[in-house]
């Protein structure tokens, strides 16, 4: 992934697990050369756009090439959930936003309903990279409770990344400061 957001979950896993050896790579073929060299991996965070990967070829590769290692999709999950900024950016620019708020409508449903859409958006696209991973032989150690859990979190952290855009979006007003806010969560 890009450079600023490695160098962003490096700083969180660090201070989560402050013994952690974190490697990290910017293309598949780092990723290839650093599992060569440390078979002990403990778990790889993945970006399915990082250069050099197309699709779910860098999964396939992984799930091929080192079974025994958990992988841990980071990248295109939360991208849907900042639509509920840039939803309200451009009903803010084509006065649609003024005419909900002056319809007898509750305000907080005209900031809810693309937040909202904006979490279902996630979580459809948390369930679909799970039922590929189930397809592709992921065994959910927990069973369909834990399936369920991560489905659940990923609707929570939606709404969480969503309600974050809108505020940025109603805050700034700005379409290009909504989105650059985004990349900071």
């Amino acid at each position: 992934d890009h450079p600023l957001f490695r160098e962003a979950l490096k700083q969180a896993i660090a201070g989560g697990l402050p013994r952690a050896r974190i490697g990290e790579a910017g293309s598949l073929d780092q990723v290839r050369g650093y599992l060569a060299k440390n078979e002990s991996c403990d778990l790889v965070l993945l970006d399915l756009k990082m250069p050099g990967a197309q699709g779910l070829s860098g999964l396939v590769y992984l799930r091929a090439e080192h079974p025994n290692v958990p992988v841990a999709i980071v990248s295109a999950a939360v991208g849907g959930a900042g639509l509920a900024g840039q939803t309200l950016i451009k009903d803010i620019d084509n006065g649609y936003f003024t005419k909900l708020l002056l319809t007898p409508t509750r305000r907080l449903s005209v900031i809810w309903g693309p937040m909202i859409a904006s979490a279902i958006v996630l979580t459809a696209q948390v369930v679909l990279v799970m039922v590929i991973a189930l397809i592709m032989g992921l065994k959910v150690a927990t069973g369909p409770v834990g399936f369920a859990l991560v489905v659940v979190l990923a609707f929570l952290w939606g709404m969480a990344f969503a309600g974050y855009a809108a505020f940025m979006a109603l805050k700034t007003k700005n379409a290009a400061a909504a989105q650059a806010a985004t990349f900071a969560f």
